[in-house]
């Protein structure tokens, strides 16, 4: 729920979260995923419909950290009044991953693991491994051969920053949190001329405590660039 994340061996091997100290036992892990692997693109003068309605869709990303060794704390205060503490990671661990269309009920993705070929939907499914079907699976492909629920992401080393304060009483912790996450990210682009595409951000409502948030603010580009750093001077 704070946004920190356990991959592999760590998902049995943690019964508490390190950064806000829940008990994971009733915490459920995700066994379905899939680490894609870097990617190189090419420019292409005419994309297919499927492209289009990928793009229309877009698709339900979500960002979570580790911060790693080398790390500083600090507290943000109006005054002498500390109002949230600052937690700034210097090439710490961020994985992106993606929960499947956004517009869509279904979490995460279909894949068949005959063919390897990736299926969009129920309806999809269906015609895929009907045996009398015109999209009959190519490896003949049944029910027990495609995947549901499949997350994909990517791994890396960031430099990024999280907030965690409490939202004013009487007002909605997520509404306040995305108006202040999104005030931070443009006033930080406008002080420190980055472009949009540089600055990643993201906001946890911690579900443990009320009215409890974490912002996260983390630099695109693999390996750090020092931006985020200015922003804790």
């Amino acid at each position: 729920g704070c946004g920190h994340f356990f991959l592999g061996s760590q998902v049995a091997n943690s019964g508490a979260c390190p950064v806000c100290s829940r008990n994971l036992e009733d915490v459920h892990a995700l066994d379905n995923v899939l680490e894609l692997p870097d990617a190189v693109a090419r420019r292409a003068g005419r994309i297919s419909a499927d492209e289009e309605d990928r793009t229309r869709r877009g698709f339900d990303v979500e960002p979570y950290f580790r911060y790693g060794s080398r790390k500083s704390e600090g507290e943000l205060k109006a005054g002498e009044t500390a109002i949230g503490k600052l937690v700034y990671a210097r090439e710490g661990e961020l994985i992106l991953v993606n929960h499947g269309f956004r517009a869509s009920d279904e979490k995460g993705f279909r894949y068949c693991a005959k063919c390897r070929t990736w299926i969009a939907g129920e309806e999809s499914e269906a015609s895929h491994v009907d045996e009398d079907g015109r999209n009959r699976c190519t490896a003949g492909g049944t029910e027990e051969d495609v995947r549901q629920g499949i997350r994909l992401y990517v791994h890396g080393f960031h430099d990024f920053l999280t907030l965690a304060l409490r939202a004013p009483d009487g007002v909605d912790p997520a509404e306040f949190g995305w108006s202040l996450l999104y005030a931070l990210a443009y006033g930080f682009e406008i002080a420190y001329s980055a472009e949009e595409s540089e600055i990643g951000c993201y906001l946890f409502c911690d579900p443990e405590i009320e009215g409890q948030i974490r912002l996260l603010l983390y630099e695109q580009d693999e390996g750090g660039a020092g931006l985020v750093n200015h922003l804790t001077e």
